[in-house]
């Protein structure tokens, strides 16, 4: 009974229980992938619109349909809306403030939309890194780090090198990014789903073990 309940480290427990499923990494597989169209062309910003909005609808519906009758359903407790973007829009402005100075001080004048376009894949790395230092925060877990470092490494690789066409390393960037995201919470949804059996196939599967014993 003397012993200290430490809340936040229960808090980070759940939170991190709560990313298992790999549901987040394909929905932002997804996002990139829509991302990378709209960058091949305009036409496709309806769709990437579209995904932002309906997405996390999508999101719940997997996660009622396969996740929470294997885990049970908890509520996180949701931090306030208005401090959470305006952190994410503080952020967003300096990190594109910070490259647009360097970017001009390099070039010694404005920088260009097609400079701008190169060196995007570095801002999203960015952003990734941001996201990441904020997962590692809520969960505890340095692993989430990964991310943020596969991230943004290819997004210098993707900035430095010199494609012929000024969206081109965005659009592979984003494309490859996506992909790598869903290979990943694919992977982790299939093992999730054959770890974590419903109760009726566990009862199916006790009975069928009971029926070859007898």
């Amino acid at each position: 009974m003397g012993e200290k309940i430490d809340v936040r480290k229960i808090q980070q427990k759940i939170f991190r229980d709560s990313m298992r499923d790999g549901v987040t990494e394909m929905i932002t597989g997804v996002l990139l992938l829509c991302a990378s169209l709209m960058f091949i062309n305009s036409g496709f910003t309806v769709l990437y619109l579209l995904s932002v909005i309906y997405l996390n609808k999508g999101m719940q519906r997997v996660r009622e349909k396969y996740i929470h009758p294997r885990t049970g359903y908890v509520e996180l407790k949701r931090e306030e809306p208005a401090k959470t973007v305006g952190g994410i829009f503080i952020y967003f402005f300096a990190v594109g403030l910070l490259m647009y100075a360097t970017l001009y001080l390099a070039e010694g004048t404005l920088p260009s939309s097609d400079t701008l376009y190169r060196w995007t894949p570095t801002f999203i790395g960015l952003m990734f890194l941001g996201a990441m230092l904020y997962l590692r925060d809520k969960t505890g877990s340095t692993a989430v780090l990964a991310w943020a470092a596969y991230a943004l490494a290819l997004g210098l690789v993707f900035s430095i090198y010199e494609f012929t066409s000024p969206k081109g390393g965005v659009t592979l960037y984003t494309m490859l990014m996506g992909l790598s995201f869903l290979l990943v919470g694919f992977i982790k949804f299939r093992r999730f789903l054959a770890t974590n059996p419903v109760i009726h196939e566990m009862e199916e599967a006790n009975q069928h073990e009971a029926g070859e014993v007898t």
